[in-house]
C-alpha cells in the first residue's frame, strides 16, 4: 500500500514538474490541485459513488408529535410543548395554533431550550422574527418534519429500522400537486427529500425532510455519499485511498499543461492520469459488485 499523500507534498510535486522553483504560483497550482481532487477524482464515477465516500448514519430518529401550548410573541419566539422530545437540528411543522396563526403550515429548524421548550428558526438558522405576530391563544401540533444532516454531496438510501423497503425520494411538483404530503395527517413517513440550503455567508446546511410527518419514534438508518472538503493546511491528506493520491499530482499537471504550462514530461501526463482514473473506476465497480450494500437489510450495513 502506498504511503499518504499530504498536501503540500501534492501541491510541491506537481510545482517542481511545472519548473517553478521559486514557488510563486502556489496559489494558483493549490486551486488546481483542488478542482483536480474535489471535481474530477471524487466525482469519476458515473454509474457508482466511490465506496470510501459512503457513510452509514444509525443515530437519526422520527420522533412522534407534540402538543403546543403556547408560543411567545419574540425573537425568536419560544414554544412551549411539554415532553417535546425534539433535539436541536430537527425541524418541524407547526399545524393548528389559534391566535398567532402566522406559525402554522411552516417548516422550522429548532433550537431545544428544555425538555418542555423550543426556539423557532428558519432553516438557514435565522431567527424567527415574531415579536409583531398576533398573540398566541390556544392549540397547535408541531410535527417532526426532518433534521439537520451532516453536509454530504447526496443522500443515496434511508429506511426505518425493521422496515425492509427503503424510503423513495420525493420531488417539489409531488409535494405541491398532492397536499396530503404536507397536510396535518401523520403515519410513518414513506417519502424523503434531501435539501440543501446556502446562506448569505455561503454556509451549506442539508436537511433530511420525510413526508408525511411522523406520527410515533423511528429509528432512522441513513446511507449519504460523504462531501470532501477543500484541502487547506498542509497536512491535509485526501479523502482517497493512499495508492491513487498521484492521481492528484497527475491530473493538476495535465490540466496546467492544457493551459500552456511547461511541463516536464508534458506529453506523457494525460496518459498517466487517464490510467490512474480507469484504475480507481476499476476498484471502485470491483467492490460494489463484491460487496452490494444495499441489498443488505442488517441494522449495521457495513
Amino acid at each position: 500500500m502506498a504511503n499518504p499523500l499530504a498536501f503540500s507534498t501534492i501541491y510541491q510535486t506537481v510545482m517542481k514538474a511545472i519548473a517553478d522553483a521559486q514557488y510563486s504560483r502556489t496559489d494558483e497550482v493549490k486551486a488546481v490541485v483542488n478542482m483536480i481532487y474535489l471535481n474530477e477524482i471524487c466525482q469519476c464515477d458515473d454509474l457508482y459513488p466511490l465506496f470510501w465516500l459512503l457513510d452509514c448514519d444509525d443515530s437519526k430518529k422520527a420522533k412522534a408529535p407534540a402538543t403546543i401550548t403556547g408560543i411567545t410573541a419574540a425573537n425568536p419566539p419560544v414554544v412551549t410543548a411539554a415532553a417535546h422530545g425534539f433535539a436541536t437540528g430537527d425541524v418541524i411543522t407547526i399545524y393548528d395554533v389559534a391566535g398567532m396563526t402566522e406559525v402554522n403550515n411552516r417548516n422550522y429548524y429548532i433550537t431545544r431550550l428544555t425538555a418542555d421548550t423550543f426556539t423557532l428558526h428558519d432553516l438557514k438558522k435565522a431567527n424567527i422574527l415574531a415579536s409583531t405576530y398576533t398573540a398566541y391563544t390556544s392549540g397547535g401540533t408541531a410535527h417532526h418534519r426532518g433534521l439537520l444532516i451532516t453536509s454530504c454531496s447526496r443522500v443515496l438510501l434511508a429506511n426505518w429500522h425493521g422496515y425492509n423497503k427503503g424510503l423513495s425520494f420525493i420531488g417539489s411538483e409531488q409535494i405541491e400537486t398532492e397536499a396530503t404530503w404536507m397536510d396535518k395527517g401523520t403515519s410513518i413517513p414513506l417519502k424523503i427529500m434531501h435539501r440543501k440550503i446556502y446562506n448569505n455567508d455561503g454556509d451549506q446546511y442539508d436537511y433530511l425532510l420525510w413526508f408525511q410527518g411522523a406520527d410515533a419514534a423511528y429509528d432512522l438508518r441513513l446511507w449519504t455519499e460523504i462531501q470532501p472538503t477543500l484541502l487547506e493546511d498542509a497536512s491535509d491528506v485526501p479523502l482517497l485511498p493512499s495508492q491513487f493520491h498521484h492521481a492528484i499530482i497527475a491530473g493538476a499537471i495535465v490540466r496546467l499543461g492544457e493551459n500552456k504550462t511547461q511541463v516536464e514530461a508534458g506529453v506523457v501526463w494525460p496518459a498517466i492520469y487517464n490510467t490512474h482514473i480507469d484504475s480507481i473506476k476499476t476498484f471502485n465497480r470491483k467492490w460494489w459488485q463484491e460487496t452490494k450494500p444495499f441489498e443488505r437489510s442488517a441494522h449495521f450495513l457495513i
